[in-house]
């Protein structure tokens, strides 16, 4: 990020800016905030026959994002995307949202990466299924 934007993230106790100070009583993933815009990312990791319907779901659950801004944001404009990644690593995005605002998209090694990871956390959840947890 330049000295221009600002990257919130929903994850508590990290060092970096929080969801919670720029939106209140809804917790978006990732906000990255530049000039008088602010593009919401919200990621799902999801099986493969459900990239439609959760897109769908957390367009539907975000629509209503300006009535949740704070004051920090209060004269921004929203833009919404999605980022839905199968358990199998198939990657569902939209890169305009990212060049409307000239924010760098995610390159392929990143996009790489990402799946490798799911594809990863995926396996082990599968292969500890049966495992309790005590």
């Amino acid at each position: 990020m330049n000295n221009k934007s600002a990257l919130f993230v929903d994850l508590p106790g990290s060092k970096y800016k929080q969801v919670t100070d720029i939106f209140s009583s809804v917790r978006p993933d990732l906000v990255i905030v530049k000039e008088k815009s602010a593009l919401i990312v919200e990621l799902t990791i999801c099986h493969e026959t459900n990239l439609r319907s959760s897109k769908l779901y957390k367009e539907n659950k975000y629509k209503d994002l300006n009535n949740f801004k704070t004051g920090i944001i209060a004269d921004h404009d929203l833009v919404l995307t999605t980022c839905e990644l199968s358990v199998l690593g198939f990657l569902q995005f939209d890169n305009s949202a990212y060049q409307n605002l000239s924010i760098p998209t995610f390159d392929d090694d990143i996009i790489n990466s990402i799946a490798r990871t799911v594809i990863q956390l995926s396996f082990d959840i599968y292969i500890h299924r049966d495992i309790e947890n005590v």
